[in-house]
């Protein structure tokens, strides 16, 4: 079931896309990033997937105190970091606001953009238990004032999976490598799973390439085996 919500954020009601299971609450819940195209049917796609699997979804429109004038490939530039933490924040608290939401089994994923968006909230936030990172884009640069995404992965305290396109270019298999080391040499548990004859945007439904299909089969049987392991261990220790 889809609907929509808001919360207010520094005096400006942020929209919040909702997608819930069926059935069997309390949910386990997942905080979705979205890429640069917004809230839109990929996005839409993606929360159903994951609802599907039997979580609820929230996609916080991280734009909103952006003129909707600006055209939605623009409004990136006008994302700050620090805006950005306050959003998922005020989302993370409209969850716990909710008895069908399981409050100790919460996650964040994000695809492109949404994975800077996913690392900096993961990095100032401790609530989530695992984060899920399709081929996250602006790793190396800061929006507004701050460090980037990767200078501030020490604060991160959740394990983390990664999906990589071999054929990507942004991030390119060397951004990978890089992301990945840094999280090695600070000790947080992760694992990077790389697709040869995979581009940037793989995971979309329209891509039906045969190493794409086969990429998008097995990155999305990983990401719910991570995120069932991963979210019952954070429930139980808690």
């Amino acid at each position: 079931m889809t609907d929509w919500t808001s919360v207010i954020v520094g005096g400006h009601a942020m929209p919040i896309y909702l997608d819930r299971p069926a059935g069997g609450a309390p949910w386990p819940a997942i905080v979705l990033t979205y890429h640069r195209e917004g809230i839109d049917e990929f996005t839409k796609w993606v929360a159903r997937r994951y609802a599907e699997a039997g979580y609820l979804v929230a996609v916080p429109e991280i734009a909103h105190r952006i003129s909707a004038d600006v055209p939605v490939h623009d409004r990136k530039r006008h994302l700050k970091d620090a805006e950005i933490v306050a959003d998922v924040g005020a989302t993370l608290a409209y969850l716990k606001t909710h008895a069908d939401v399981a409050h100790d089994r919460l996650a964040i994923a994000g695809h492109c953009m949404g994975g800077h968006v996913l690392f900096v909230a993961a990095c100032a936030l401790p609530d989530f238990a695992c984060a899920v990172a399709c081929y996250p884009t602006g790793m190396f640069e800061a929006w507004g004032e701050g460090k980037t995404p990767f200078d501030q992965l020490r604060r991160l305290k959740c394990p983390v999976i990664g999906f990589f396109g071999n054929e990507d270019r942004n991030p390119s298999p060397q951004d990978a490598d890089k992301l990945d080391a840094e999280l090695t040499r600070l000790k947080i548990e992760h694992v990077f799973h790389r697709y040869p004859g995979a581009g940037h945007g793989f995971q979309r439904p329209t891509k039906e390439a045969p190493a794409i299909r086969a990429a998008q089969a097995d990155s999305w049987q990983k990401i719910f085996a991570f995120l069932a392991e991963k979210l019952a261990a954070h429930a139980n220790a808690n």
